[in-house]
């Protein structure tokens, strides 16, 4: 009998118990770091290209073109040179004249991906979205004009 209490009360073996209970949870954060630095890598890359298609659409603006078929063409061949190609399933580039807040001079494009998971797919997590926004118009210039000089 006191060979059974010993045994009831002896540590061995408890290493296994906690690392098998860790090493999901270690998983998981590890999943998080590499999907979430994948994700904020991508949200950048979005931005890059909203931001490109948003000024091609605002220079179509000033040159008079101010219809949504020249503005859309505009902001989606400059956002497939960033890598965004419309063509794709997973891709969405909206370019929308006169947004919320702001006059027909002004263009908002949108950039949406659908990124896929590389460790939280293991958990039933496939993909994530990700999206940009990026708003450029045309002002008048009333100031006077500035000349700089350095040295």
């Amino acid at each position: 009998m006191k060979q059974f209490r010993d045994r009831l009360h002896s540590s061995k073996g408890q290493i296994l118990v906690m690392l098998a209970l860790a090493i999901p949870l270690m998983l998981t954060m590890l999943g998080l770091a590499l999907d979430g630095g994948r994700l904020y890598f991508e949200r950048r890359h979005a931005q890059i290209a909203a931001d490109a298609g948003a000024r091609s659409a605002a220079f179509e603006l000033l040159r008079g073109n101010n219809t949504q078929a020249s503005v859309d063409e505009a902001s989606a061949t400059d956002a497939k040179l960033n890598g965004y190609d419309i063509a794709d399933a997973e891709v969405d580039v909206v370019a929308l004249i006169g947004p919320a807040g702001f006059d027909n001079n002004f263009v908002s494009v949108t950039v949406t991906d659908e990124v896929p998971t590389t460790l939280l797919n293991i958990f039933g997590k496939n993909a994530s979205a990700v999206a940009a926004r990026a708003v450029a118009g045309i002002v008048a210039d009333t100031a006077p004009p500035c000349v700089l000089a350095l040295d």
